[in-house]
């Protein structure tokens, strides 16, 4: 096996050896095994998860083993030769001679971008895994779908919970399974700096980004003449930020569509805004037959069964499930924790605890993402979004149960510093943010 040159040390594959100016440097077996991994992507990012599974195959280990393994080969070839890109992996910085195809372009070639891209003609399939049949969203995917055929960029608006990131997970699995649909998946929930997203798009569309542009200005040279779906689920947090970024790699592209999930529009013109609106319940006089074809009673009851297999929607059940599908106003995330609670405590007394709601409906965090595991983490995620004022007109309009006329809502929320003008559209803001439903009448509830 050839001789690999990474910056100036020199790398024997043979026999293991990582040399300085011909003379042998001591690092430890994983660090090399690291060190190839990341000789074979010169200037490229490389996933925590193929550096893990590359170096540690078939092994369970701690994660805290590969910062570790970074920083030794830092301490070697120098702090710059490893860039740390947060929450996704690794990219090696020296130029790499003799890796095999490719490996010779050093860190940063732009000249790496034509190839990146070619790849893309073939069908790209990223998305996260689908556990479980979406309920009562057919129209829902059909719409979205339509309204992708005609804008290039669409966003799925709606409340904590509501469903916006299973019906986008949907509508690209379905898109991909179209021969030669390219089509990635990227969550944002946990960046928290707007410079990270292009890192974490390249990373999941497989192309590398030259470090002598902006990242979105090297994004949109890699994607220019790409046909691609790529959805951005978790927005919200950095929706200010990103919303001109997003509109001008839609512009600059050709065939780019995107499609994000936010609690709130990103503003900018040529958007789509679909808002997503809780599952339908039954009325309080629908018979029990009738209540059970609404989609609300149709996924808790899926829910609830797999929890329980002996879990039977009937006539004897019905009437208190959909009074429990009431009162959580067809959430569908609200619906799913309170159907886990139906094995230890039954459907009778989870209705009777619905009014401590928040304590009540709490599951341990799934897939790593904490607010969506209770109600209550949700929540606060949702408005710590809020500036002060917001908060404090959310925080009045809790004295309101049931719906409201956005006249009697701005008297209410009126004081000195708020006058029915501005209480109006902080009101609005709080409709466009999620937290706050506009009913389909007229007038406006």
């Amino acid at each position: 096996m050839q001789l690999i040159r990474i910056g100036a040390f020199e790398v024997d594959p043979t026999e293991r050896q990582l040399r300085a100016g011909g003379r042998p440097v001591e690092i430890g077996a994983r660090a090399f095994d690291l060190l190839l991994v990341l000789a074979e992507h010169p200037g490229r990012l490389v996933s925590k998860a193929t550096l893990l599974e590359r170096v540690w195959p078939r092994l369970v280990v701690d994660e805290n083993n590969l910062p570790a393994q970074i920083a030794s080969l830092r301490r070697v070839l120098g702090a710059g030769a490893i860039r740390t890109v947060p929450g996704f992996g690794y990219r090696l910085e020296l130029a790499v001679a003799g890796a095999g195809p490719g490996a010779a372009a050093p860190a940063g070639d732009p000249s790496a971008a034509p190839a990146a891209a070619a790849a893309l003609s073939v069908a790209r399939r990223t998305w996260p895994d689908r556990l479980v049949p979406l309920v009562g969203r057919e129209e829902d995917l059909r719409d979205v779908d339509a309204a992708l055929e005609r804008a290039c960029l669409v966003t799925i608006v709606g409340g904590l919970g509501v469903g916006k990131t299973r019906l986008a997970q949907e509508l690209l699995a379905r898109r991909a399974d179209v021969p030669g649909t390219a089509a990635a998946w990227v969550s944002l929930a946990s960046l928290e700096d707007v410079q990270h997203v292009p890192s974490a798009i390249a990373l999941a569309v497989g192309v590398s980004l030259s470090d002598r542009v902006d990242g979105f200005a090297a994004l949109r040279h890699a994607l220019e003449d790409q046909s691609l779906l790529l959805i951005l689920d978790g927005v919200e947090h950095l929706a200010g930020a990103l919303a001109a970024p997003l509109a001008a790699l839609v512009s600059q592209t050709r065939a780019l569509r995107i499609l994000v999930t936010s609690q709130a529009p990103l503003g900018v013109a040529g958007e789509t805004v679909y808002r997503l609106m809780p599952l339908p319940v039954p009325p309080a006089d629908a018979p029990g037959a009738d209540a059970a074809a609404y989609p609300a009673l149709a996924l808790f009851a899926q829910r609830a069964a797999a929890a329980d297999r002996r879990f039977v929607l009937s006539a004897s059940n019905a009437a208190h499930v959909g009074a429990i599908c009431r009162r959580l106003d067809g959430n569908p995330l609200a619906l799913e924790l309170a159907a886990a609670r139906v094995p230890s405590i039954g459907v009778g007394a989870l209705l009777e605890r619905l009014d401590d709601r928040f304590r009540l409906l709490k599951l341990s965090a799934r897939n790593g993402e904490p607010r969506h595991g209770a109600l209550q983490t949700a929540f606060e995620w949702s408005y710590g979004l809020l500036t002060a004022a917001e908060q404090r007109v959310f925080n009045r309009l809790g004295a309101f149960a049931g719906n409201f006329s956005l006249e009697t809502a701005s008297t209410a929320v009126a004081d000195a510093d708020t006058d029915a003008a501005v209480a109006i559209d902080l009101i609005g803001r709080l409709v466009d943010r999620s937290l706050v439903t506009a009913l389909p009448v007229e007038p406006p509830r």
